[in-house]
């Protein structure tokens, strides 16, 4: 019984989290705390994300404000469920 409602709970916050969820705002915190660059540095030249049983995914690609030349960062994220952190499962940086 008390299992039982512990995943009817689980699931309810996964399910209120993966609706109200910006996984652009998750990129974002990923890119600054591999880079230091903020959001106000970052122009996103695209992006993507989707949604499914088995999580969230998202990958964006980036051009960094100001710099000569041109600086390219491409990041893919990834969280099992949507009340839980983003993973970062691929990151470059072009020179």
């Amino acid at each position: 019984m008390i299992g039982g409602l512990a995943v009817m709970a689980v699931v309810l916050l996964d399910v209120v989290f993966f609706l109200k969820s910006d996984p652009m705002v998750g990129v974002y915190q990923l890119i600054e705390k591999k880079t230091d660059y903020k959001r106000k540095d970052l122009i996103c030249l695209s992006a993507g994300d989707s949604k499914n049983l088995t999580g969230q995914r998202c990958w964006a690609v980036f051009q960094i404000k100001n710099l000569v030349p041109d600086r390219i960062i491409r990041i893919n994220a990834w969280r099992p469920l949507a009340f839980l952190p983003w993973q970062v499962r691929g990151f470059e940086v072009d020179p």
